[in-house]
């Protein structure tokens, strides 16, 4: 993901335009030179090249994307209904992990003031969100009163959690109701799916010298693919799940798991070659990496449902020896494919442990993620880049809006840490999960709260906790581009797979903070050594190294050394009919967080809010002032 800066925001507009209107382009150079350069010795060979591009992009026009983008308004295909009892459940589940509820109507009504949202608004929110149905699907259906009844329960506890009634009938607000609304795409050319298969080339490349081995889909699965891509059909290997291509390196020792790789939406694994190479640096550590193509700016076959994609996945790992048990690494949308690997009795048994990095799924009743991705109108570089290459691309945008159904990918921190093992026993699974603290898509502060403030070792005598850590200067996904960072991130499965569990809630990790520049602090915390925090009072317990921060709701405390030159002041200033407002100064800089959360300075989110950050908190070296 790129940056925010004006620069960066010009740069990329200019590669939408460019992509967007490619035949425009040819057109009017052809027409230029026509006009101007005529009789130029060059200018038959010019014209006759402009021509071509012309024509090859009018014959991929009609014939490649039209038809491929009729399949958008086909109707999803829900999964299953839940029964009565496991919807009220995960109703009451959802409901109970709202940090609030006006907030949380409101951006599922696209930013629509609260008074424009009314009880049928509401309704019909519902019943996408909870039984896959529409108003008038609802009302035909033979259920159609057991249905209004389980809705009245629900709009009576929304009412209560808003503190007041909704008013009847229907106001002028919409809902966001991602599987039943229309897809929206932009256009892009082929001159954009030429550098796509360069790309896709310099990827398989780049795997082969880092010493994985290629198992290729079926030719029937290639040939539905575009841009083509010939590595596969001339594959040595093939992959014995027919629609799932993979990367393999074989697994060689018995002292780590080896590792199943899900990538994220992007332009495929070209993002995760460095970091897919040091998972297995030693050359020993086995790994499997997907090519989850449906997400990577291509035109191809939808992916398949749940059920089938765990019967692929089952092929895949029965097939290569020593894969009993292992791993799972996923990024951003590769977390909804480890949901669905736990949550198999089959496959999330052979998972002792787990890493997601910018996960998706978790806290996935907010609607920050769906919002984000497919709704938001983009302002800056990092949103614009967003929008273009992957909210509105054609197969992306398909998949999230017909093959995404929330309730079956959203996973709760019980089933991270619950493994359910043979015999029916539950054991303990270790899970870690690192989250960037500006991350544009995913409301990171919400997640780490969320894994701080349950206790799941309380319910089931595992003691176990999810170790969270947090990179407050990245964006989504830019873990990846930083050596540093992204070196990190590997060390965790083998840390996952090895580490006793700790009594620790949260780890935050980043960039050195109080380092040798004195103006590169922002909006963030930040840790000079290990750090221990009970946010009890205000005060911290200090491991070898200066108090920068403690968390009490989001409390700033000051680095001691700061404190003790009186260089920091720390304040706190009640606001009628809101939480404090906290501030932190550093020198010139300051500080400042309130509820609403609102992006500040540098883009970390900052939430006030009870419940507070609670158990302990363990802070690692590195933590940057964002």
């Amino acid at each position: 993901m790129i940056g925010t800066s004006l620069a960066e925001c010009i740069l990329i507009r200019v590669f939408i335009v460019l992509f967007r209107c490619t035949p425009l382009l040819y057109g009017t150079v052809l027409l230029g030179i026509t006009l101007l350069h005529r009789d130029a010795p060059w200018y038959r060979a010019a014209a006759a090249v402009l021509g071509g591009l012309l024509v090859a992009e009018a014959l991929f026009y009609g014939l490649v994307y039209v038809p491929y983008t009729r399949r958008l308004s086909r109707a999803a295909v829900h999964p299953a209904p839940l029964s009565p009892g496991e919807r009220r459940a995960l109703f009451d589940r959802c409901m109970a992990n709202v940090p609030a509820h006006d907030m949380y109507l409101r951006w599922w009504f696209l930013g629509a003031d609260i008074d424009d949202i009314r009880r049928d608004n509401v309704r019909e929110f519902l019943l996408w969100g909870f039984f896959d149905l529409g108003e008038e699907e609802a009302r035909a259906s033979d259920s159609r009163e057991a249905i209004a009844g389980e809705l009245d329960e629900y709009m009576a506890i929304i009412e209560e959690r808003l503190g007041r009634p909704l008013e009847r009938g229907r106001g002028t607000a919409k809902s966001l109701r991602l599987t039943l609304d229309g897809i929206d795409t932009t256009y892009r050319s082929l001159a954009w799916y030429a550098v796509v298969f360069v790309v896709d080339q310099a990827t398989h490349l780049a795997m082969l010298w880092h010493g994985f081995q290629y198992y290729a889909r079926s030719p029937a699965a290639t040939l539905e693919t575009f841009p083509p891509r010939p590595q596969e059909l001339l594959a040595r290997r093939r992959s014995p799940a027919p629609g799932l291509g993979y990367w393999h390196h074989p697994h060689r020792t018995d002292g780590e798991l080896p590792v199943v790789f899900f990538h994220g939406i992007g332009i495929g694994l070209w993002t995760y070659v460095r970091f897919v190479a040091e998972m297995h640096a030693a050359k020993t550590r086995g790994v499997v990496a997907l090519e989850l193509l449906p997400v990577s700016f291509r035109l191809t076959a939808p992916p398949p449902n749940k059920a089938e994609f765990l019967r692929q996945m089952t092929r895949i790992l029965d097939h290569h020896r020593g894969w009993d048990r292992f791993t799972i690494v996923s990024h951003s949308y590769g977390s909804v494919l480890t949901t669905h690997m736990l949550g198999s009795p089959d496959l999330g048994r052979r998972v002792p442990s787990v890493v997601l990095v910018d996960p998706v799924t978790i806290m996935l009743h907010l609607p920050d993620v769906a919002y984000n991705f497919t709704r938001r109108h983009p302002r800056r570089a990092n949103e614009w880049q967003l929008w273009y290459f992957a909210s509105t691309d054609p197969g992306v945008a398909h998949c999230l809006g017909r093959h995404f159904f929330w309730r079956e990918n959203i996973i709760w921190k019980e089933e991270l840490l619950s493994n359910r093992g043979q015999g029916g026993r539950d054991g303990a699974r270790k899970a870690a999960v690192c989250l960037s603290g500006r991350d544009l898509i995913v409301d990171a502060a919400a997640v780490a709260e969320y894994l701080d403030m349950s206790d799941v070792g309380a319910a089931d005598g595992h003691g176990g906790r999810v170790e969270a850590l947090v990179f407050p200067h990245l964006d989504h996904a830019q873990v990846f581009d930083s050596p540093a960072d992204c070196k990190r991130v590997v060390e965790l499965p083998r840390a996952e797979t090895s580490s006793p569990p700790q009594s620790v809630s949260v780890a935050l990790t980043g960039r050195a903070a109080l380092d040798d520049d004195p103006d590169d602090v922002g909006v963030g915390v930040g840790v000079v050594a290990d750090l221990v925090l009970r946010p009890g009072g205000d005060d911290g317990e200090v491991a070898g190294g200066g108090l920068v921060l403690a968390l009490r709701g989001l409390e700033a405390f000051l680095d001691d050394e700061v404190s003790r030159a009186g260089d920091g002041v720390y304040d706190r200033t009640k606001r009628k009919g809101r939480p404090s407002t906290q501030m932190m100064a550093v020198g010139s800089q300051r500080l400042t967080s309130r509820w609403p959360p609102r992006r500040l300075a540098g883009g970390v989110p900052a939430k006030m809010q009870a419940p507070h950050w609670s158990p302990e908190i363990r802070l690692h070296r590195g933590l940057g002032m964002a």
